[in-house]
């Protein structure tokens, strides 16, 4: 949480790793959707079928369609417009071998799912996935999801583990005839947008050890980490300088692109620095604040001269010295001249009888 809340979403929207769940909790990497044409738009390529029909269409090319595809243009029909069917089986297989060890670990997913739909509601789309071993041999089978729903897309989803020893994922199209003795003899099931998504452990997750000194290993991690002492640098900023720091510009088209860019550069740079510093041992031990704080204040970023600066240079160093709050005396000035009143107390005639000592955080003993 550390480096969550002291650096804030920089060049290309870049945030640290990790994903800061609940503390203790482990982080997912989940993939794109592993399958080919999930949506029909090109026609049945990546597919095979192995029984029956498959074709990619629409209500406009095939009457026994009376549905509008889910997404896009086309949707899978399950058989065909015109020939008799009792089943179609289409599949399409999926090398996962990359991810043996978290798969032999137990620790991987499937994460699967479709839209179906039918005409009648008595033939049924389905999908499902099956785990293949090295050999193509079937380890096992997911289970199915499948709805007969027929005036709207019903969307079906799955998470399961996958099997040990499993190397390749077969996603599955099915699509079955009724067999009530008064159905018609044409397959009307529909799929669309189907995806099969594969879920591992994150690798940028420290896995620690001894469970009993947790909170020590967690301080000895994170003071090893290069980026503690930046994140510390990141934190006494805001405390002394009542500002957030400069993050990296994410617009490359702006106008002052260039010039943001280089005022972060110039602010990353002493920050790293500072960084550096601040887990040496100068005479007062290693990560001392009080060194930290003098090494601020003798920066550039405390300093400024006065000189006369084009907009472009004015814009480079917008972020350049201290910001303060002001005196009593200046608020009462600024007052006046913003509403043409003033505190009665700063009058000339009150100075004397009035507790001046509450406005710079004196205390009576009753009033603040």
């Amino acid at each position: 949480t550390w480096y969550r809340d002291n650096f804030k979403p920089g060049h290309g929207n870049i945030v640290m790793p990790g994903g800061f769940g609940a503390f203790g909790s482990e982080t997912w990497d989940i993939s794109a959707n592993k399958l080919t044409n999930p949506s029909a738009e090109n026609g049945i390529t990546g597919w095979t079928v192995n029984t029956g029909s498959l074709i990619s269409s629409n209500s406009s090319r095939c009457s026994r369609i009376t549905a509008t595809a889910n997404t896009g243009d086309n949707l899978f029909k399950l058989g065909t417009c015109e020939a008799e069917l009792a089943e179609t089986l289409a599949t399409q297989t999926i090398d996962i071998s990359e991810h043996s060890d978290d798969t032999d670990s137990s620790k991987t997913t499937a994460l699967f799912g479709a839209f179906v739909r039918t005409l009648s509601g008595r033939d049924r789309p389905s999908v499902y996935v099956e785990f293949l071993a090295e050999d193509g041999s079937l380890i096992g089978q997911s289970e199915t999801l499948t709805h007969n729903r027929t005036w709207r897309w019903e969307n079906l989803r799955s998470e399961q583990t996958i099997p040990v020893n499993t190397r390749s994922l077969r996603f599955v199209l099915r699509g079955q005839r009724s067999t009530r003795r008064w159905s018609d003899p044409y397959i009307d099931a529909y799929i669309d947008d189907v995806y099969l998504k594969v879920k591992t452990p994150n690798n940028n997750v420290q896995v620690q050890e001894n469970a009993q000194d947790s909170l020590q290993w967690l301080g000895k991690t994170l003071v090893a980490d290069p980026r503690f002492a930046k994140g510390s640098v990141y934190f006494w900023y805001r405390t002394l300088f009542k500002r957030e720091p400069l993050a990296a510009p994410v617009d490359v088209t702006a106008n002052d692109y260039t010039t943001r860019m280089a005022a972060f550069n110039q602010q990353d740079a002493i920050f790293d620095n500072l960084a550096k510093h601040l887990s040496q041992d100068r005479g007062n031990g290693s990560w001392n604040v009080k060194d930290l704080l003098i090494d601020m204040v003798s920066s550039p970023l405390f300093r400024a001269e006065s000189g006369n600066l084009s907009d472009s240079e004015k814009a480079s160093l917008h972020d350049i010295g201290l910001a303060r709050l002001l005196t009593p005396e200046e608020l009462n000035r600024k007052l006046k001249v913003l509403t043409g009143y003033d505190w009665r107390s700063f009058r000339d005639d009150r100075v004397c009888s009035d507790r001046m000592a509450l406005f710079y955080g004196g205390f009576d003993g009753g009033n603040l």
